[in-house]
């Protein structure tokens, strides 16, 4: 019997072949999101383990390495996911439950509605209901231009977040 030697793949086919990472499997387990770099550029897609059908979810708005990872609703609806543009991290949001402290009756507002419990001129953290928000501006030109409490709201939905939770 003949031995079989594989032979080694060429550098530039094996960096052809296409990636998968940061897998996370739906509250309901029916759908799994994921990076992929089927067309060249890391994106994310989601599956549905029922139907098999993939859809792309991000079109070109991640960041080169999407470091801010991404986290499902608790409906299984939406996925937050960091964004850039032309492959510059602009700024990302991490949402975490806790219980909510007792909030003091000179404390900062946003909206007057939001808790801001910590804010500098590119970061601020705020409570909307038991969620604490904290949202970093990573684009430089940003960071101390614009209100951060303005720009937390142009990249996250408070409203629907308090919805939720």
């Amino acid at each position: 019997m003949k031995e079989y030697k594989p032979k080694p793949l060429p550098f530039d086919e094996l960096l052809s072949l296409p990636s998968f990472s940061m897998p996370n499997l739906s509250e309901d387990k029916k759908k799994l999101a994921f990076y992929w770099d089927k067309t060249g550029r890391i994106e994310l897609y989601v599956i549905d383990l029922e139907t098999k059908e993939i859809k792309q979810i991000s079109h070109g708005e991640l960041p080169k390495s999407p470091r801010t990872g991404y986290t499902w609703d608790r409906n299984n609806e939406r996925i937050f996911f960091g964004k850039d543009a032309d492959g510059n991290e602009l700024c990302y949001a991490q949402l975490s439950l806790r219980n909510r402290p007792v909030i003091p009756e000179d404390a900062r507002m946003l909206d007057g509605v939001y808790h801001i419990s910590n804010m500098g001129t590119n970061f601020i953290w705020v409570w909307v209901g038991n969620c604490q928000v904290y949202f970093d501006v990573r684009k430089k030109e940003w960071q101390g231009k614009e209100d951060i409490g303005e720009a937390l709201k142009h990249f996250v939905d408070l409203a629907g977040l308090a919805k939720i939770n």
